[in-house]
C-alpha cells in the first residue's frame, strides 16, 4: 500500500482521484475543509492548507513524515483566463511557489511527484493531430505548466527521485452535468437547457476530450510506473468540433441551440487530437470512452 499526498484533493479531478485511492494511507491537502462527499480510511488524514501562502514549507512536511511518499499534484490558483489576466499571480502561485514546494518535498524524503499538466493547452493551434514533440505553448497557462515541468524534470534528477507530468487533454465528466462550472462540455449543455447564447470565436473548432475515468486511472498508473519516460499525454487521439458536441446535446435535450459566432481567433487553445502513444506504449493505459460516444449514451430528456 502506497503512502500518497494529494495536493487540490477538494477539486474537479481531485475528489475523484481521492475517492479512488481510498485503500491507500492518504495525507488530503487542500485549501478548503474536506468535501463532505470524500470519505477517508481510518489511516488517512486531511489538511486544510495553503503552501502558495506564506508558511515554513520544512516545518509542514517534517510534521506529517513523508519518506518514500508519493506526491500528485492538482492545485491551480487560476484557469486559462485567469492567468492571461493575471500574470504576476500565475508566476507567483503556480510557478515559484510549486516549485519551491516540489524542492522541500524531495528534500525531505519524498519518493516520486505526479504534477497535472496540460496538453489541451499546449499545442500550437491547428485543426491536424498534436506530436508530443510539438510542445509550443502559446498562453501564460501553458506556459506555467511547461516551465514546472521542466523545473521537475531538473530536481528529481538532482534529488536522485522519481517524476512524471501528465499533460491532461480537455477533461470532460458526464455526470451532474448541471451544476458543474469549468468546460466547454457542461456550459453547452446548461446554455441549451436554459436557452442562453452560446459564442464561439470561429467555425469548426475541434478539439480533444478525454473522460475524468480515464485520466483518473492514468495517474493511478502512473503511481506504479518505474520507466524512464517522464512526460505523457493524456488524451484520446482523436477530436471532436465544438459543432458537433452542441448538435449531440441539442439531440439529447430536443432544443435548439442559439449560437453566435465572433470570428475572432482564440489564442489559448490548441485544435485538433493530441498524441499519446507514450502513455500507451509506455504507461500501458489507453481512453476507454469517447465524448460523442458518451454523450450518445445519456439518456434522451
Amino acid at each position: 500500500m502506497e503512502n500518497i499526498i494529494i495536493v487540490g484533493a477538494a477539486g474537479f479531478l481531485g475528489t475523484k482521484i481521492t475517492n479512488s485511492l481510498i485503500e491507500h494511507k492518504l495525507i488530503c491537502v487542500d485549501i478548503v475543509a474536506k468535501p463532505t462527499n470524500l470519505t477517508l480510511n481510518n489511516e488517512s488524514r486531511w489538511l486544510k492548507a495553503d503552501y502558495t501562502k506564506t508558511i515554513d514549507l520544512d516545518a509542514f512536511f517534517e510534521n506529517i513524515n513523508i519518506n518514500n511518499t508519493t506526491l500528485i499534484h492538482l492545485a491551480t490558483t487560476q484557469f486559462p483566463l485567469e492567468a492571461e489576466l493575471n500574470i504576476r499571480k500565475d508566476i507567483q502561485d503556480n510557478l515559484l511557489a510549486t516549485i519551491m514546494f516540489f524542492e522541500k518535498f524531495y528534500f525531505h524524503g519524498g519518493k516520486k511527484i505526479i504534477f497535472s499538466s496540460s496538453a489541451g493547452a499546449m499545442y500550437v493551434g491547428k485543426n491536424n493531430k498534436n506530436k508530443e514533440n510539438e510542445v509550443n505553448p502559446y498562453s501564460i497557462y501553458a506556459c506555467t505548466k511547461l516551465s514546472v515541468e521542466s523545473y521537475l524534470r531538473a530536481m528529481a534528477s538532482k534529488y536522485n527521485k522519481e517524476a512524471i507530468s501528465l499533460r491532461i487533454a480537455n477533461p470532460f465528466d458526464l455526470d451532474n452535468l448541471d451544476t458543474q462550472r469549468h468546460g466547454v462540455v457542461p456550459l453547452f449543455y446548461n446554455m441549451i437547457k436554459e436557452g442562453g447564447l452560446i459564442s464561439l470565436h470561429e467555425a469548426n473548432i475541434r478539439k480533444d476530450f478525454v473522460s475524468i475515468k480515464d485520466v483518473v486511472n492514468a495517474f493511478k498508473k502512473s503511481i506504479n510506473y518505474r520507466g524512464k519516460v517522464s512526460t505523457f499525454n493524456i488524451s484520446t487521439n482523436t477530436s471532436i468540433s465544438l459543432e458537433e458536441i452542441i448538435a449531440l446535446f441539442e439531440k439529447k435535450l430536443k432544443l435548439e441551440a442559439n449560437v453566435n459566432y465572433i470570428n475572432k481567433k482564440y489564442p489559448m487553445m490548441t485544435y485538433g487530437a493530441i498524441c499519446n502513444d507514450a502513455a500507451s506504449q509506455e504507461l500501458k493505459w489507453t481512453p476507454t470512452l469517447l465524448l460523442n460516444s458518451a454523450i450518445n449514451e445519456l439518456p434522451t430528456e
